[in-house]
This record gives structure tokens, sequence and C-alpha cells, in this order.
């Protein structure tokens, strides 16, 4: 669980954070915002990109679309330094989403409306996270790799792919 206040590195812990201020996004009716997951290609840090659904690969709803220029990016390498924030450590949950809107205000208002099938998808994503299983749709060794199930950080946690974007999203 994510401390309030961070005096040591905890990637884990900031990564968990991270997911459960989208599922807060989720919860004010951003439910078009979606995540883009995988570990950086020095094999250790973990990368999450947060963008609205139309800017989601329309055959594969875990990958961005090439050239997508529309996304707020994170790594763990930043720890609690979320998108430039020197702060993030010290806010909660709720302040990240407030920070968040108004940061990037064209992802959000791009990322308004309703996709509850996601946003119940992504629910499930926040509870293996918890449990330390970060997702995980690309990598140095899986870049375009598909399987039957979306790959964690856990060697035997495996999540269902997220539903595609809805037509129209």
């Amino acid at each position: 669980m994510p401390k309030e206040k961070e005096e040591v590195l905890d990637p884990q812990g900031a990564a968990l954070k991270l997911l459960r201020m989208v599922a807060e996004l989720h919860r004010r009716g951003y439910q078009r915002l979606r995540i883009a997951a995988g570990i950086a290609p020095n094999g250790v840090d973990w990368r999450c990109a947060l963008m609205p659904a139309k800017r989601v690969d329309p055959g594969h709803g875990a990958h961005e679309q090439v050239g997508n220029l529309m996304a707020a990016r994170y790594s763990t390498a930043e720890d609690y330094h979320f998108f430039g924030w020197n702060d993030g450590g010290k806010m909660s949950v709720s302040e990240m989403a407030d920070s968040f809107m108004r940061t990037f205000k064209t992802v959000c208002e791009h990322a308004l409306g309703s996709d509850p099938v996601y946003a119940n998808w992504f629910l499930a994503v926040v509870r293996a996270a918890e449990q330390g299983a970060l997702p995980v749709a690309f990598g140095e060794d899986q870049l375009t790799q598909v399987s039957e199930h979306l790959r964690t950080t856990l060697p035997d946690h495996w999540l269902p792919w997220p539903p595609n974007p809805p037509t129209g999203a």
C-alpha cells in the first residue's frame, strides 16, 4: 500500500497510487481514460501512458496508436514525482486526480464519457496491483506478442485483455 509521504523509493507503491488515480477519474466520469502499460527497455521500470480511448490502437485495447501525442506518460523511475509533480507523494489520490485534470485538460476533455465495460475491467487491474501485479502489455521481450491473457509483473498472475474501445470513442 502506498504511503502518503514518501522518503524512500517505492516504485510499486507509486504505480499503485497512479492506477488508483485513474480509477478515481473513472468515478468522476472520465471512463474513456485508458492506460497502455508495460516494461521499459531496461527491463526494470514500469511505464504507463494515460490517454483517451480514441488514441488506443483499435485492434488492441492495451496499446497506443502509433504516433499518439495525446497522452500523459509515467515511469516508476520517477517514483512519486508523477508527471513532474514534486509533491505527488504527499497528495491523496483525489488530489492527484484534481491535479491531473488541471495538468492534462485536453486528455481529460477527450476522455470524458461513459465506458462501464472498461471501467469495470480496470477495477480488476487495481485489485491485481494491490497484490503486486502491474499490467504489462508491452516490453522488450514482447513488443507485438499477443497471448490469451495480459501479462503482469508477477510471473503467475495474469489479467484478461482490456476491451477494445467502443465505436466512435
